[in-house]
């Protein structure tokens, strides 16, 4: 029965339908015409030459052969081969479109050669071995599901293929297996992956090889656009039989082996902003462009020529010594780039870069912080190692190590570059961001203590307006800018409140004053690259003030403080630590002055005050780490100064009393030393500053008075660049 290129459909599937007799299967070839298949469940299989099929949705249809340029379109219909048959084979140039199309076979789902072309959206592909392409033959593939069921999932001949989409490629043994055509005329094979995914389930996901009759060539192998890829033996990509492969990933992360056996050759790049995390046997060359390759191996020697650019190389993931600490050996470094390091300088061990010959180029070293100190006499640690050339290395951020911050520096006698202690200009030793917190915090407490203080002081004026007994209550909120030596400065912001009652007692020759206060205050402590600290401040107080008719005054204060600190550090790489402590204070101030008065309501008053503060010793740890010790934080500070006002009477009753004050005062305690780590630093706010301020005090009524002051300081150690201290007080 012979059937024309132009026979309708349906007289072409009646016949088709009529060669199945007994549920046997009969072949049919098609020359030169054109067929269309609409029957589920047909039991026929066909071979084409120079013909056109169209399998529907709905048609159904055994293993198809297509020779000398047919065209098979599947439209979400089936083809089945039969036993070992391919399911679908293109050969001499013909083509497919499969869309949604169910393709099974025996040997191969599908299969092409001599300059085939298929392409398949959606669907799936099913065989012993899914694919296998040859001889210049094409194959495009989104979103379809291929899948090898005992052998490889895609086998690539001298071809192309493209999978995009979400393709899913999945061998029994190797995921896809790549070789040069038997046909030397063919053109090298090329896989590109856009967004998919290649699973070996009993191998690597990719394997080059050749085809077994001495015609070497080169794979090239594109895995880009979040694609990903999978071997059970840890393998990525195996390199074999004296084959080449140009591996290049593209915004992908891949995590697997590359091992290239002795015969062959690898070029692998790593570029837009791909994540290669394995280890690399045999690898010729190894590109990283604005990418970054992971170690997975303590020793890893597989790269020759290593060219970076913008490219990280990580050697150390989590700053740890978890890992275990790696050497990278190469041939020969270019470019630029970054090395991710870990040191332990307290054993003396840490990751290494080793390049064999020549090292060229700009690199930057990212060495991690802790606050684990060094060895005592531990030497310059070695990190990169060079056979010669120009390369210069830097880090691309300081290194905390212990209390001092370290650097790199090439060697004096050598091309190897080792890890130093950082000096500064004076020679000393830089000490960290974490030592500076530590620190900072130990001398905080003065500063802290008459921050509050300064509220109870500056009720001396509304005691002079009022009579009786009463209660007050301040707002304060001061600033500090502090220097404690060791190169620790920091600013520091105090708010708090502040509350009390007093009451008469009787006295000789004048008023005596008894009293009871108590507060709350939080400092914020603000280092520099970010670091911080705060202390919360609880205290209660008794204070008695004995005023004579002569214009004597004594002022007596004790106060006893809880403090409770806590740091908050960034280190040099950017890591964070914290660490906390609560300790105790406590302190006394006495005041000695004269109220005279002048005409027209002015007055003087001069004064000299002394108060001291004793800060328990305390150790506290941050959890990088460091260790720190304060043997307290004391301070005796004397003050001599005046204060100048007038009494200026309203109508109504009413007094106001605007003021000005000046004194020097002196830190006298040099001491305070601290202990980070095995190293011993000194607290010293020792030094003479001066002080002022301007405030007013005012008797708005028989029993309430307000108050309020601004300060000013400046001098060795601690500028106070403003004081505010708001308050009122009811008499009763």
């Amino acid at each position: 029965m012979t059937l024309n290129s132009h026979k309708s459909h349906l007289s072409f599937v009646a016949t088709l339908v009529a060669m199945t007799v007994n549920g046997i299967a009969h072949a049919k070839t098609l020359d030169g015409e054109s067929a269309r298949v609409d029957v589920p469940e047909s039991e026929f299989y066909l071979l084409l030459n120079g013909s056109r099929l169209e399998v529907s949705s709905s048609g159904s249809i055994l293993d198809v052969e297509a020779r000398n340029g047919s065209q098979v379109v599947v439209d979400g219909g089936v083809i089945q081969g039969r036993g070992p048959a391919t399911g679908l084979a293109l050969n001499d140039g013909s083509s497919a479109r499969l869309n949604n199309a169910t393709v099974t076979g025996g040997t191969y789902g599908a299969s092409g050669s001599s300059a085939a072309t298929m392409s398949a959206t959606g669907g799936s592909i099913t065989g012993q071995n899914g694919l296998s392409f040859s001889g210049g033959s094409t194959l495009d593939l989104a979103g379809t599901s291929v899948t090898g069921t005992g052998g490889v999932g895609a086998f690539v001949l001298g071809s192309t293929l493209n999978a995009s989409q979400g393709t899913a490629i999945t061998g029994a043994t190797s995921g896809i297996e790549i070789r040069q055509d038997r046909n030397t005329a063919a053109p090298e094979a090329r896989v590109n992956l856009d967004s998919s995914t290649v699973v070996g389930q009993n191998g690597a996901a990719i394997v080059v090889r050749d085809s077994g009759n001495g015609n070497k060539g080169t794979a090239h192998i594109l895995v880009g656009n979040k694609s990903q890829l999978s071997g059970s033996n840890g393998n990525i990509l195996e390199v074999n039989r004296g084959m080449t492969a140009d591996f290049v990933v593209d915004d992908s992360t891949l995590q697997g082996d590359i091992v290239v056996d002795s015969t062959s050759n690898a070029d692998i790049t790593l570029r837009n902003q791909a994540t290669l995390t394995g280890n690399m046997t045999n690898v010729r060359s190894l590109g990283i462009d604005n990418a970054t390759w992971v170690l997975s191996q303590l020793q890893t020697d597989g790269v020759k020529d290593l060219s970076l650019n913008g490219g990280r190389v990580v050697l150390n993931t989590d700053g740890t010594v978890s890992e275990g600490f790696k050497t990278l050996t190469v041939d020969s470094l270019s470019g630029n780039g970054v090395f991710v390091m870990k040191v332990d300088l307290a054993e003396s061990e840490g990751d290494k870069l080793v390049v064999r010959n020549e090292a060229n180029g700009n690199h930057q070293l990212s060495v991690s912080s802790t606050g684990n100190e060094p060895q005592a006499g531990a030497q310059p640690q070695l990190l990169v190692q060079t056979g010669g050339g120009s390369a210069q290395f830097g880090l691309e951020h300081e290194v905390d190590r212990g209390a001092f911050v370290y650097t790199l520096e090439k060697g004096e006698t050598d091309d190897n570059w080792y890890l130093v202690q950082k000096l500064a200009d004076d020679g000393d030793p830089i000490v960290t961001p974490s030592t500076r917190v530590v620190l900072g915090l130990f001398s905080a407490a003065p500063t802290v203590w008459y921050g509050e203080l300064s509220s109870l002081r500056t009720r001396m004026g509304e005691l002079r307006l009022g009579q009786g007994q009463g209660v007050w209550m301040r707002s304060y909120g001061n600033r500090f800018n502090t220097s404690a030596g060791s190169g620790v400065a920091y600013q520091q912001n105090q708010s708090g409140l502040s509350i009390g009652a007093d009451g008469a007692v009787p006295g000789h020759d004048g008023r005596w004053l008894v009293g009871v206060m108590g507060g709350y205050s939080e400092s914020d402590l603000n280092f520099s690259l970010g670091s911080s600290g705060k202390v919360k401040s609880y205290y209660v107080g008794a204070y008695t003030t004995w005023m004579s008719d002569a214009g004597y005054y004594v002022d007596g204060v004790i106060k006893y403080n809880r403090f409770d600190n806590r740091g908050d550090v960034i280190m040099s790489d950017g890591v964070r630590a914290k660490g906390s402590y609560d300790n105790s204070g406590l302190g006394a101030s006495i005041e000695v002055g004269k109220h005279i008065k002048l005409d027209d309501g002015w007055y003087v008053e001069p004064f000299t005050q002394l108060s001291t503060l004793w800060v328990g010793s305390d150790s506290y740890s941050l959890d990088n780490g460091l260790r720190a010790r304060s043997e307290g934080a004391d301070s005796v500070l004397g003050k001599l100064g005046a204060q100048l006002g007038r009494n200026i009477q309203l109508e109504g009753g009413a007094t106001l009393q605007p003021y000005v004050k000046a004194a020097a005062a002196h830190e006298f305690i040099k001491g305070n030393k601290v202990r980070v780590n095995d190293n011993r630093f000194s607290n010293d706010l020792s030094g003479t500053r001066g002080e002022f301020a301007v405030g007013l005090a005012a008797q708005v009524s028989e029993v309430l008075q307000l108050h309020g002051e601004f300060q000013y300081s400046n001098g060795e150690n601690i500028e106070q660049p403003y004081g505010v201290n708001l308050g009122l007080r009811y008499n009763f």
